[in-house]
C-alpha cells in the first residue's frame, strides 16, 4: 500500500510524529555556513501608496456666512472672466473680418 501511496499525485498525509521528527533530523544537521544565504538578494514587497482623503472645499469656511461671501466672491470672479472672454472673441471676430 505504500508504493501505491508514493505513486500517487496526492501524497498521503503524515503522522503528526513523523513530520516532528523529520523536522527534529534537520535542525541537528552541521550546517554548511553560519549564516542563513537564503534571505540574501530578495527584495521585500513595495506597498502600494494609500490613497488620501482630501478636504472638502468648504472646510476653510466655518460659518455660513462665509461661505456665502466665499460664494458671492466666486460669482463675481466668474461675471468678470467671462464677459473679458467674450470681449476677447468679439474682437477677434471683428479684426477678421
Amino acid at each position: 500500500m505504500d508504493d501505491n501511496e508514493r505513486n500517487s499525485p496526492i501524497q498521503s498525509v503524515q503522522p503528526v510524529r513523523k513530520i516532528r521528527a523529520q523536522i527534529f533530523k534537520r535542525e541537528r544537521r552541521e550546517l554548511m555556513y553560519l549564516y542563513e544565504r537564503a534571505r540574501q538578494g530578495q527584495a521585500s514587497k513595495r506597498k502600494k501608496p494609500s490613497i488620501r482623503q482630501t478636504e472638502l472645499l468648504t472646510s476653510d469656511a466655518s460659518t455660513p456666512a462665509e461661505i456665502e461671501q466665499d460664494f458671492l466672491d466666486y460669482k463675481t470672479d466668474l461675471k468678470n472672466r467671462l464677459t473679458f472672454d467674450r470681449a476677447q472673441l468679439l474682437s477677434e471676430d471683428l479684426s477678421s473680418d
